[in-house]
């Protein structure tokens, strides 16, 4: 029998790249490490993480960017408010 671990800390990376339909990518611990670790940055800095940011984020980690290089380098657009009305 084979047990799978799961950490809580990446259940999130687990879910946008499920969203994204990128399976493949799920078993990548180091890969969902850098994307917590830029999300928690995000979310430092702006308050909250745009989900339209992941798939740019995502290409970047990819290319072996750090996780805190990633927050300068994706368009400042990403992290607008969006505005509420009511």
């Amino acid at each position: 029998m084979t047990t799978v671990v799961q950490f809580p800390r990446y259940k999130e990376a687990d879910q946008l790249l499920a969203e994204h339909e990128l399976p493949e990518k799920i078993p990548n611990l180091e890969l969902k490490r850098d994307i917590a670790d830029a999300i928690s940055l995000f979310r430092r800095k702006h308050g909250f993480f745009p989900k339209k940011a992941f798939l740019p984020m995502l290409k970047l980690l990819e290319e072996h960017w750090a996780p805190s290089d990633i927050l300068f380098a994706l368009d400042p657009a990403f992290f607008e408010r969006p505005i509420q009305n009511g």
